[in-house]
């Protein structure tokens, strides 16, 4: 058992407790750091709280959860609403399951064959390396607008997801041809994060 005062759990931490077969993380977690439950194999029940915000590549990798084939959902493994690993020869358009909070560090590395992601604007936490390799990205799907993908925290070694195109959702309530977004907060044309055509002051 996890004691609540637990906030982090540290690299390795868990790595081969071999009969160790079902975990219950508290809420007082935040992050789950590299390999920390790795090979552990009789891990079988992952349960993971809200709480977290982070979880580090190979986490859980040969644990019995994820050798178990029936946890793979179209190429990916998910534990709740966190998104721990995608397999190198998923195909090339892959739909992170909606109510998604967490990618993964190392989530989808090494997917070479990937050149279409939807991200869900569930997705608070992209994590470092996530897509690091997947060199045939090219266009990424977010659900959300502009200012909900800046604010989703990103970590290094990205270039790949990040130069790739965004493709916004974007809602016009109104009808009028200018997204919701742009009349709240206004237009932002270069993206350097300064408003350039202020349209909340011109009434639009």
């Amino acid at each position: 058992v996890i004691p609540n005062s637990v906030t982090s759990i540290a690299d390795n931490a868990f790595y081969g407790c071999s009969s160790l077969t079902e975990v219950v993380i508290p809420n007082s977690v935040t992050s789950v750091s590299s390999c920390a439950f790795e090979a552990c194999y009789s891990l079988a029940s992952i349960t993971i709280p809200d709480s977290v915000t982070s979880i580090g590549m190979y986490a859980f990798s040969g644990t019995a959860y994820y050798e178990d084939t029936s946890n793979w959902e179209n190429g990916v493994l998910y534990t709740g609403n966190y998104l721990i690993k995608a397999d190198s020869d998923i195909s090339s358009e892959c739909t992170v399951k909606v109510g998604t909070k967490v990618i993964a560090n190392s989530a989808f590395d090494w997917c070479l064959s990937l050149t279409k992601v939807t991200i869900p604007d569930s997705v608070t936490c992209i994590g470092e390396s996530a897509f690091e390799y997947c060199d045939s990205l090219t266009d990424v799907y977010y659900s959300g607008g502009e200012s909900d993908w800046n604010n989703i925290s990103i970590g290094e070694y990205n270039d790949c997801l990040i130069n790739a195109n965004i493709h916004f959702y974007i809602i016009d309530t109104d009808g009028d041809g200018l997204p919701d977004e742009w009349e709240m907060n206004g237009l932002d044309y270069d993206g350097n994060e300064t408003i350039d055509v202020n349209l909340p002051l011109m009434g639009a």
